[in-house]
C-alpha cells in the first residue's frame, strides 16, 4: 500500500492505533524510516494518544528500526504473536 493511500485511509477512518505489516519487506533505508516516521506524526496529529505498531519485521530491520529510534514512537514486532515490550 502506498504512502499516499495509507494517509487518506487513515485520515478518513482516524484510528487510534495503527499497524504497519512488514512482512514482504526484506530491505530497508531511510525511506522506510521515513514511512514509518510520517504516518505516527499523522496518527499524533489526529490524537496525541493514538499508538503505532510495526509487525513481522525481520531482524535486521527491527534491529535498524531500534537504533534509529523508531522503538520509541512505536511497538516493533518480529511476528504476529511477539508480546508487546
Amino acid at each position: 500500500m502506498s504512502e499516499k493511500k495509507i494517509d487518506s485511509t487513515v485520515s478518513y477512518k482516524k484510528p487510534k492505533h495503527l499497524i504497519i505489516d512488514f512482512r514482504n519487506v526484506t530491505f530497508m533505508d531511510s525511506s522506510g524510516i521515513g514511512l514509518v516516521m510520517g504516518r505516527y506524526r499523522l496518527l499524533q496529529g489526529i490524537a496525541p494518544k493514538n499508538t503505532l505498531e510495526v509487525k513481522n519485521v525481520n531482524r535486521q530491520t527491527k534491529k535498524i528500526m531500534e537504533l534509529t529510534g523508531l522503538g520509541r514512537i512505536a511497538d516493533i514486532k518480529e511476528s504476529d504473536d511477539e508480546e508487546n515490550k
